[in-house]
């Protein structure tokens, strides 16, 4: 059964005119809390994501292959709503790769319970629809991050992602590097520099 603490806070990513009573109950069936200790895989190269996830703690991060390299394309954190994003930033739905971090917890509706729950109910279809069109634009902040300098894009990394600094989450600086857009011995260079000079 779901806590009232993680209803409460997926009522919050709701459409406020639309959290009535019914909706809640039906909603509440259907959703189930993973608390997830390792590194677990949740899209594969090659398949479509199913289910439906909010990220109630932690880091949920998207890469896609190329060249036979993983490369970063997005981080999920609290609050969010896990959508595959590779394909708005480029064409690379396909090879999307969705990883829950180790300490994180996601609340999930499964793919077949939600169609069930449409079905019975099309407003949550609406709801669904609206927290999507609502999400910010993760390729335009991507772009924002990546007109920064080096030193400055790592800076802006490690303060909105604190949890990856201080090692609650464990995020290689390969993956760091793909998804700053440098090559790991300039991220190198600049990190080393920054902790030297006590910043990070």
């Amino acid at each position: 059964m779901i806590s009232n603490e993680a209803l409460a806070f997926f009522m919050e990513q709701l459409p406020s005119a639309d959290a009535k009573d019914d909706l809640i109950r039906e909603w509440k069936n259907i959703l189930v809390v993973q608390r997830l200790e390792e590194d677990t895989l949740l899209l594969s190269p090659g398949s479509r994501a199913k289910d439906l996830w909010f990220v109630l703690g932690g880091i949920v991060s998207e890469s896609f292959v190329e060249d036979g390299e993983l490369c970063l394309c997005h981080l999920y954190r609290r609050g969010d709503m896990v959508i595959s994003l590779a394909g708005h930033i480029r064409d690379l739905e396909q090879t999307s790769v969705l990883t829950a971090h180790g300490g994180t917890t996601l609340l999930c509706a499964k793919a077949v319970d939600l169609e069930r729950l449409i079905v019975r109910n099309p407003k949550i279809a609406e709801q669904v629809n609206r927290i999507v069109l609502d999400r910010p634009d993760a390729s335009l902040e991507l772009l924002k991050l990546r007109n920064l300098t080096v030193r400055d894009r790592i800076i802006a990394f490690y303060k909105r992602f604190p949890e990856v600094r201080t090692r609650q989450i464990y995020l290689s600086h390969l993956l760091i590097a793909s998804y700053l857009n440098v090559s790991l011995n300039a991220f190198h260079k600049h990190y080393r520099q920054l902790q030297e000079e006590e910043i990070l």
